[in-house]
């Protein structure tokens, strides 16, 4: 303090405690909240509800499975010719293939007018999580898409009315 008013002659020692008496009244005004009172309570139960949400998302962050790598690709081919025909060729390392060609065909439509529509063709396998390769052949075309294989949902026979 004595440092203080060497350096500020001006500054009067009443004036000085009268400062630092206005500050300890300001500060016990603003922390007036006793260990007691029903704010602080409130606010100790609302920071112990924050901790404990923040503890549960880490631990389900934690006990997350880790991301597995993606399969390398040991065969990639794609093929496209100027007429709009292709043939794709893909398979990986954890035995998922396909196949699939597609060409642009000439048909009529509902008014009897020519239309060009293309027709894809195609295949693909994977192993399901038992261990089993599951094959679906596909063709899509003016008549849609139909899928065949065993994994494939058939549909119900028509009911007898």
């Amino acid at each position: 303090m004595s440092c203080y008013r060497l350096k500020n002659p001006d500054l009067s020692p009443y004036a000085l405690d009268s400062t630092l008496e206005m500050y300890k009244r300001f500060c016990r005004s603003r922390l007036r909240i006793s260990r007691t009172s029903r704010s602080y309570r409130n606010k100790l139960i609302n920071m112990k509800l924050i901790l404990v949400v923040t503890c549960a998302f880490l631990a389900v962050a934690v006990a997350a499975p880790p991301e597995s790598e993606p399969a390398k690709i040991l065969r990639s081919d794609f093929d496209q010719k100027p007429d709009g025909s292709y043939h794709i060729d893909v398979e990986t390392e954890d035995g998922y293939k396909r196949e699939e060609e597609g060409k642009l065909v000439e048909v009529n439509n509902e008014e009897g007018k020519p239309v060009k529509v293309l027709v894809v063709r195609g295949s693909y396998s994977y192993n399901d999580p038992d261990g089993n390769i599951q094959s679906i052949a596909y063709s899509a075309d003016q008549n849609g898409f139909q899928a065949d294989g065993p994994s494939v949902p058939k549909n119900p026979p028509p009911s007898r009315r």
